[in-house]
């Protein structure tokens, strides 16, 4: 039996394990603050439980904010993201995204920018700039758009969206502009 699990979650430190007869979990923000303090019944069920206090705690982030994040919050996060080693093909997105037209671009023609083959098509681009989107949104927690059956949009982390009645493959994103303007901070449009 594993008596201890130790993570790192959306930038937060989950520690959960079996100590002095109870299972315990505890978990630490980005700046190595204790957050909470939690027992559970085994390993497991407790660290679902940490988790979604996570989960939670990000949404709730995301939930208060009352304006838009500031150019220098997605400065940061685009740095840190970086730090991570980011794939050519997300790189390659994120500025055709940024130099097109009113800097607005669909999925189809993300799946051109990244140039990785000829079967890359919109949903391909979907998925990896959505990916980009999602550690954007870790970064910099702000609500997303969703789906009809509730489930995020990590790409609106990045942009807004044009018309969502159109086929997905039309649909228009429009780079939010202090992303465009940390684009820029950080010379990541050369």
């Amino acid at each position: 039996m594993k008596k201890e699990f130790l993570e790192d979650y959306r930038k937060h430190k989950l520690l959960a394990r079996f100590h002095q007869g109870e299972f315990k979990g505890r978990v630490w923000d980005c700046s190595n603050m204790l957050l909470t303090e939690i027992k559970g019944n085994n390993l497991e069920e407790l660290v679902i439980v940490l988790k979604n206090y996570v989960d939670n705690t990000v949404l709730e982030k995301a939930n208060n904010r009352t304006s838009a994040p500031e150019v220098e919050e997605y400065v940061r996060a685009l740095q840190n993201i970086l730090k991570a080693k980011l794939p050519d093909s997300y790189l390659a997105m994120l500025k055709a995204h940024y130099h097109a037209p009113n800097r607005t671009i669909t999925a189809t023609q993300l799946a051109k920018a990244a140039n990785i083959s000829e079967n890359w098509n919109y949903n391909s681009a979907n998925l990896h700039y959505g990916s980009l989107g999602k550690r954007l949104n870790e970064e910099v927690p702000i609500q997303l758009l969703t789906r009809k059956n509730g489930k995020p949009i990590p790409t609106s982390a990045i942009a807004t969206a044009g018309d969502l009645s159109l086929a997905e493959e039309h649909w228009q994103w429009i780079m939010r502009p202090e992303v465009a303007k940390a684009i820029e901070q950080l010379g990541l449009h050369n």
